[in-house]
């Protein structure tokens, strides 16, 4: 028996409602920017469609992308310093008390910028 599509796959699926209206748009090299700046890994199409229905993500603020490289930097050390522990090697505790106290002053940011953006 072939599925209801002509044998094409897709049999017992959900059908979305197709798209079949096109609407262009003309940009300035600006606006084209501003789009480009936004969509992330989504296609202009995606990025625009999503502004319009009011779907868009918020944007990940800069201080919140450095935090996140320093944070990983930081947990990386950390994790190095634990690995040559159960390695059995010898560690530093200076370099450990280091290691953790970077990770908190950072979670500390975090967790202030947080609050912070929160009361706005």
């Amino acid at each position: 028996m072939l599925p209801p599509d002509g044998g094409r796959g897709g049999y017992g699926m959900d059908e979305k409602p197709k798209r079949k209206h096109f609407v262009a748009v003309r940009l300035s090299d600006d606006e084209r920017a501003m789009v480009d700046a936004t969509r992330g890994g989504r296609t202009r199409a995606a990025t625009i469609r999503a502004a319009a229905l009011g779907s868009l993500p918020r944007p990940v603020p800069q201080i919140n992308l450095h935090l996140w490289t320093d944070l990983g930097r930081s947990l990386g050390n950390l994790a190095a310093l634990a690995g040559m522990s159960r390695a059995g090697q010898f560690v530093n505790v200076e370099d450990a008390r280091h290691a953790v106290a970077a990770l908190r002053r950072l979670l500390v940011q975090g967790a202030a910028y947080i609050k912070e953006s929160d009361e706005v």
